[in-house]
C-alpha cells in the first residue's frame, strides 16, 4: 500500500481528502500545518505528499516540498491563484490543482507524481 501524505489546513477538506484516498487504497497520514507535515516527513515511510501551498504558517513551497524532494509531490492553491505553481513546480511538485478541484483529479495528480518517482 502506498503511503501518502495530505497537507491542507482546512481540517474539514481534510478528513474528506483522507476518506477518499484511503477508499481508493492509500494508507493516509494528515497534517493541517507545516510543523506537523516535516515531522511526519521525518518519521514516517511516506511516498507522496499532497500539499497545499498557502498555510497559515507558510508556502508549503518553500519548507516542505524541498524537504518531500524525492517523493512525487502534487500541490493545489487556492481558485484562480496560478502565483504558486511555478514556485510549487520548481520546488519539485509534478502536478498543480487550483480549488475546487474534483477529487478524481486528485486521483490524477497522485499517480502523475507516483509516475514521476517510479520511472
Amino acid at each position: 500500500m502506498i503511503k501518502l501524505l495530505v497537507l491542507e489546513d482546512d481540517l474539514q477538506l481534510l478528513n474528506v481528502l483522507a476518506i477518499y484516498l484511503q477508499r481508493a487504497g492509500f494508507e493516509v497520514s494528515k497534517a493541517s500545518d507545516i510543523e506537523n507535515a516535516l515531522e511526519i516527513l521525518e518519521n514516517e515511510n511516506v511516498s507522496l505528499l499532497f500539499t497545499d501551498c498557502d498555510l497559515p504558517d507558510g508556502r508549503s513551497w518553500e519548507k516542505v516540498i524541498p524537504k518531500a524532494h524525492s517523493l512525487g509531490v502534487a500541490a493545489i492553491s487556492t481558485s484562480g491563484d496560478e502565483s504558486n505553481k511555478k514556485p510549487a513546480e520548481d520546488a519539485g511538485a509534478v502536478d498543480f490543482l487550483s480549488k475546487p478541484y474534483k477529487l478524481s483529479e486528485v486521483i490524477r495528480a497522485l499517480e502523475m507524481a507516483l509516475e514521476s518517482v517510479s520511472g
